[in-house]
């Protein structure tokens, strides 16, 4: 076209290439591109779906956040929990005899005991918790071997008493045997250590006394039959005499 006149004239259809003018009071549309219309619109979506994306990412950001610190905050009490525990046990260790293979066994639980400073996760806090339990359970089964321990001492001390005292008055052969049997009996239980072993060494010098004092008991009787034998046979001999 050789001007802008041609171009519209065929578009409205006019006469004289004049373009009608719109009658009074009607509304004029601005005519807008479908493609324009259409990019815009899912410009603006793409952004509301962006930023909805967004806010639920960091929802869920901070919602991860807040669960891993509770999380972390009750591993920690859990610990400190165990730990104090696994400190009274170990005050109690340290009250105890370290002697029999003792001082060993307390060494090892007490160099054990997790450390504060190296325990900064769950995972490490979690392991920490269930490395402090097992430890209870050593402590309180080593306690218990020591009174088992103890109640063997306590038997021993009684056994070597009966011993000397069996030891002064033994004369006859079964004596001194059964003497020996408990002799025995104490040698035998001064090597064990485990809390099944200290309880039968508990038995057996229970059952030592029980020999000793057999052995007394045996012993005093034959020295008894002895006087008595000797003190008829001096009366027999004063009869003798007088006739």
């Amino acid at each position: 076209p050789s001007s802008c006149v041609a171009v519209l004239a065929p578009s409205h259809g006019s006469a004289g290439g004049r373009s009608p003018r719109p009658a009074p009071g009607a509304r004029q549309e601005t005519l807008r591109s479908p493609d324009r219309t259409a990019g815009g619109k899912g410009l603006v979506v793409g952004l509301i779906v962006a930023l909805v994306l967004a806010g639920a990412g960091a929802c869920h950001y901070i919602s991860v956040k807040n669960t891993e610190r509770r999380r972390l905050g009750e591993a920690q009490e859990m610990f400190e929990r165990a730990r104090t525990s696994l400190k009274a046990y170990e005050e109690k260790l340290g009250a105890i005899s370290r002697e029999d293979g003792f001082g060993s066994r307390i060494d090892e639980i007490v160099g054990k005991i997790p450390s504060v400073a190296a325990r900064k996760d769950i995972a490490s806090l979690l392991n920490a918790v269930e490395r402090c339990r097992e430890l209870e359970d050593e402590s309180r089964g080593l306690l218990h071997l020591n009174e088992a321990r103890v109640r063997a001492k306590a038997a021993f001390a009684v056994a070597q008493k009966a011993r000397q005292d069996a030891d002064h008055r033994c004369a006859s052969r079964e004596a001194r045997q059964l003497w020996q049997e408990a002799e025995g009996a104490c040698d035998t239980g001064r090597q064990f250590l485990s809390e099944h072993e200290f309880n039968m060494a508990q038995f057996m010098f229970d059952e030592a006394v029980r020999v000793y004092e057999k052995a007394s008991g045996e012993a005093v009787a034959e020295l008894e039959a002895r006087q008595k034998a000797e003190l008829a046979r001096q009366e027999q001999k004063a009869k003798e005499d007088e006739h």
